[in-house]
């Protein structure tokens, strides 16, 4: 399956879950802030990721999305340094920071970062494993 194949599968799945229009579904939408995503949504988005990518997805894997910014050493004292914050402007151009008081997140503030397309990128570094499934 091509990136263009797991987006608008992606987008698909979020629409059905959040009951909107694929075309009002955009990639830098924030599932939590925008489409106003509860814990039993995050359940429901990776139930179906799981069953339509043929995938397993540890519970805790879809708030991390494609940026895993704690597991890649980005958060030191509960915030993203300034390197977690370029990475964060550089793969997600179109998400409003804005939101976030001073531009500072907090560790408690990342999982209002998942999108559209972190979740995207997400399933393409899962597919693409070697122990994918």
């Amino acid at each position: 399956m091509d990136r263009s194949q797991i987006d608008s599968t992606v987008t698909r799945l979020v629409a059905e879950i959040f009951e909107q229009e694929v075309e009002n579904i955009r990639e830098d939408m924030s599932l939590l802030d925008e489409l106003d995503a509860e814990s039993l949504d995050f359940i429901d988005l990776t139930y179906r990721l799981e069953e339509v990518f043929d995938i397993e997805v540890p519970q805790d894997e879809v708030y991390r999305g494609s940026l895993d910014l704690e597991g890649k050493g980005f958060v030191v004292d509960g915030q993203v340094n300034a390197e977690g914050m370029s990475l964060i402007r550089d793969q997600m151009p179109g998400f409003d920071l804005s939101r976030f008081p001073g531009e500072v997140i907090r560790a408690s503030d990342l999982p209002r970062l998942v999108t559209v397309r972190t979740v995207c990128g997400y399933i393409t570094q899962r597919l693409s494993a070697p122990d994918a499934g």
